[in-house]
C-alpha cells in the first residue's frame, strides 16, 4: 500500500545486495516501447510533498498491453507493472523514490489481485520482511525502517478480501503496542468505527466515527444495527485508547520463512 519506507543513508554496491538479485522483468524484453506521459512536478515537490507525475512509458507485444514502466526526472526506473488483458499480471517492482537503484517492494499479481509473496527491502538491500496474499485475500503488512537507529517494525496492516480492503486496517507506533489510527471495511466499504489518534496518544477530536456501508452515521445508529449485523464491530470505549493486542504472530519477523533465491 505504501511506497517508501524511511530515509536512512543507502550503503555502496546495491548490486551485490538480495534485492537486487531479487528483480526478474515480467515484461518481455522485445516489447515496443512508447512513452505515454511526460515526468512534471509541482514547484520544490520533492523537498515539500508536493504532486510529482512520473514519466510513463507503455510496453506493446502483438497489439496487446505488456506493461508500464515509469521513469524519474533523471530517467531512473521507479516502477515496474506487468499486464495481462488490462489487469495487473505478474511482479510489480517498486524503487526507492530518492535512491532509484535500491529495490524497495516485489509484489505478485495475478488477474489483478495480489497472488504470492511480495517481499520488502531496506534501502540498504537487505530483506525486511513479507506477506502472502492468495488470490487477493490476506493481510498486507507494511514495514518501515527507523531513520536514526534501523530498527525495522510493521508501520500498517491492511486486511484484503478478493482484492478489496475487509477487516480491520491498523497504522502502528514503532513501539508495535499503540496505534496511529484504525478501520473496519467490508468488501472495500468502511464499515465499522474509525478511530485516530494524536502523537501523545490522545483519541483525536470527532472521532470515533461510525460507518454502515460507507455512510457515517450517529452512535446510537450503529450501536442498533450492530446488535443484528456480524460484520460490525462492537463499540467498546475502552478501545478509545490506543493500545491493541493483535493477533498471535501477526508481528512477528517471518525472514527466515522466505527464500532469498
Amino acid at each position: 500500500m505504501s511506497m517508501t519506507a524511511g530515509k536512512p543513508e543507502p550503503d555502496d554496491e546495491p548490486e551485490k545486495t538480495p534485492a537486487h538479485e531479487a528483480y526478474r522483468s515480467d515484461i518481455p524484453a522485445e516489447a515496443k516501447e512508447n512513452v505515454v506521459s511526460f515526468y512534471t512536478e509541482d514547484e520544490n515537490a520533492r523537498q515539500q510533498g508536493g504532486n510529482i507525475h512520473y514519466e510513463r512509458r507503455e510496453y506493446i507485444l502483438d497489439g496487446e498491453l505488456v506493461g508500464y514502466r515509469q521513469f524519474d526526472h533523471d530517467g531512473r526506473l521507479i516502477i515496474e507493472t506487468p499486464m495481462k488483458d488490462m489487469r495487473k499480471h505478474g511482479t510489480e517492482y517498486t524503487w526507492y523514490w530518492y535512491a532509484p537503484d535500491r529495490l524497495s517492494l516485489s509484489e505478485p499479481y495475478q488477474n489483478g489481485k495480489v497472488h504470492g509473496t511480495a517481499k520488502q527491502w531496506t534501502v540498504d538491500g537487505d530483506l525486511m520482511g513479507s506477506y502472502t496474499l492468495e488470490d487477493g485475500t490476506g493481510r498486507d503488512i507494511w514495514r518501515k525502517q527507523d531513520e536514526e537507529d534501523g530498527v525495522v517494525y510493521v508501520a500498517e496492516i491492511h486486511s484484503l478480501s478478493q482484492g478489496k480492503l475487509h477487516g480491520f486496517q491498523w497504522w502502528l507506533n514503532k513501539d508495535q503496542k499503540t496505534i496511529i489510527g484504525e478501520r473496519s471495511w467490508k468488501d472495500g466499504f468502511l464499515h465499522g468505527i474509525e478511530r485516530h489518534w494524536t502523537e501523545d496518544g490522545h483519541l483525536a477530536e470527532g472521532y470515533p466515527k461510525f460507518y454502515i456501508d460507507d455512510r457515517e452515521v450517529p452512535k446510537n445508529l450503529y450501536m442498533q444495527e450492530q446488535r443484528t449485523d456480524p460484520d460490525l464491530p462492537p463499540y467498546d470505549p475502552r478501545e478509545d485508547a490506543n493500545l491493541r493486542d493483535f493477533p498471535e504472530g501477526l508481528l512477528q519477523d517471518k525472514q527466515q520463512d522466505i527464500s532469498q533465491s
